[in-house]
């Protein structure tokens, strides 16, 4: 975790440093280098000393740390300047240390607060001491990657999604990303759905988003991240998922949504989906029938097919499910079901 941070800000500096520089540890091995194929290798004849120092044509500045888990900057260089410049990202370092240690508290306690693990009466209280503006308003989202976990995901989320540093983020768990926004008066519906099919056509990470009302209460933030999970549920159940729910438009959606696990598997129970859901071309009719409001006609057409064919599929359907489709009430059985398989699907 060090060596990633480590790097991260050593990347940030490389442009404005000429020598080759980075951070070592105690053993002498690179853990973090402005020339990234030298990180994993060890500098010869390195004796860790108190400071500065220089060994074999390198300037060293030790990190303050436990005598444990000691690190020291290295410069690839004995000019006069190169002790400055060892200085400066060893103090550089330390600064940032301490922003992103204090960061993670901050990420930590917000955490807490959206889980309801603050009791309200010390609520408001502990609010104070993150710097998250009060004054204005405030909207949960919960983003979930469909298509598994993906070391990228958190990446790309924490490089789109976050306008400003009054915006938080964390990850609920790997699939799951949580961010809390302040309210730019922009329709955060359209954003999400702009941003997640850049993902997609980026990083080829298919995500759905739920997004919360918006409140000028800090107080509210436990509900809002109620509502946004709720809508990121629903948005899973869709078939296929719908990229964005926003909290108050979620339909019957939002009632499957709320199942649990088990009652899930207790529906499905009741409907043998298995032969249709496994057949590709199977399921693309029925999701084409059940958009042009069961109108053979039409969606044979859409289809590119005869008729007679679509008719054939939908007898064959039947015959596997005990669903006639072309029946309101069967439909809207085997569409309920679907829904409840893509919810179990995405356990949540």
């Amino acid at each position: 975790m060090m060596n990633r941070f480590y790097q991260r800000i050593i990347s940030e500096l490389r442009m404005t440093i000429r020598p080759v520089f980075g951070v070592a540890d105690r053993n002498g091995e690179i853990v973090a280098c402005s020339d990234e194929s030298q990180i994993g290798k060890t500098i010869s004849g390195f004796r860790m000393e108190q400071d500065l120092f220089v060994q074999n044509g390198i300037t060293f500045r030790t990190l303050p740390a436990s005598s444990a888990n000691r690190y020291a900057v290295f410069v690839y260089s004995t000019e006069s300047s190169a002790a400055e410049q060892a200085s400066l990202i060893a103090s550089f370092l330390k600064i940032m240390m301490k922003e992103d240690e204090s960061a993670e508290t901050q990420t930590e306690l917000l955490r807490k607060v959206l889980y309801g693990l603050i009791p309200e009466g010390v609520l408001y209280e502990k609010l104070k001491g993150i710097n998250i503006n009060d004054m204005v308003g405030h909207y949960v989202a919960v983003v979930h990657a469909l298509s598994g976990y993906q070391p990228r995901f958190f990446h790309f989320c924490d490089t789109f999604l976050i306008s400003h540093d009054r915006d938080f983020i964390f990850l609920d768990d790997e699939r799951n990303v949580i961010l809390i926004r302040e309210d730019n008066r922009e329709d955060p519906e359209r954003l999400f759905a702009q941003q997640l099919k850049q993902l997609e056509s980026e990083y080829g990470i298919s995500a759905s988003a739920g997004i919360s009302t918006v409140s000028t209460n800090l107080l509210d933030l436990p509900e809002l991240y109620r509502e946004a999970d709720l809508a990121m549920k629903a948005a899973c159940a869709c078939d296929p998922a719908k990229a964005v729910m926003v909290s108050g438009h979620l339909g019957y959606a939002g009632v499957i949504g709320r199942m649990l696990q088990e009652e899930c598997r207790e529906y499905l129970e009741e409907t043998d989906l298995d032969l249709i859901v496994n057949d590709e071309e199977m399921l693309f009719t029925i999701r084409k029938f059940l958009e042009n409001d069961l109108n053979i006609s039409e969606t044979a057409k859409k289809l590119y097919i005869n008729r007679n064919t679509l008719i054939y599929r939908l007898n064959k359907i039947q015959k596997d499910t005990g669903l006639d489709l072309r029946k309101f009430d069967d439909a809207m059985t085997f569409r309920t079901a679907l829904m409840v398989r893509n919810h179990q699907k995405s356990g949540r």
